[in-house]
């Protein structure tokens, strides 16, 4: 059986103000007919360049075939690169875009 991940992100472009703004990972390991694997209870290793950091562990253990982790802003514009890796299973990437918010206030 050839598991892989699906990787779905609450949003890519991210907005650095007030405060910082996070988006939320969320990974589902999949069997070839691509119905998740509940008994893939595999490390998941999230690693992150760039302008943005985890909140969170780098590595989680997939429960139920699922995991997930968040990504944060640091306070830098720029842009930042999630890597997603397990045993066995295909390296997943997703991109972040991080824009600074130069709102002045009165």
């Amino acid at each position: 059986a050839a598991l892989h991940m699906e990787v779905r992100v609450s949003k890519t472009a991210l907005c650095e103000g007030d405060t910082w703004d996070a988006a939320a990972v969320r990974v589902r390991i999949l069997d070839e007919y691509s119905t998740p694997a509940p008994y893939a209870q595999l490390p998941v290793r999230f690693s992150l360049t760039g302008a943005a950091a985890l909140i969170g562990p780098d590595t989680v253990t997939a429960e139920g075939g699922m995991t997930g982790t968040y990504v944060r802003t640091t306070g830098e514009s720029g842009e930042a690169v999630l890597r997603i890796s397990a045993a066995g299973l295909p390296e997943k990437e997703v991109r972040f875009s991080i824009q600074g918010q130069n709102v002045e206030q009165e």
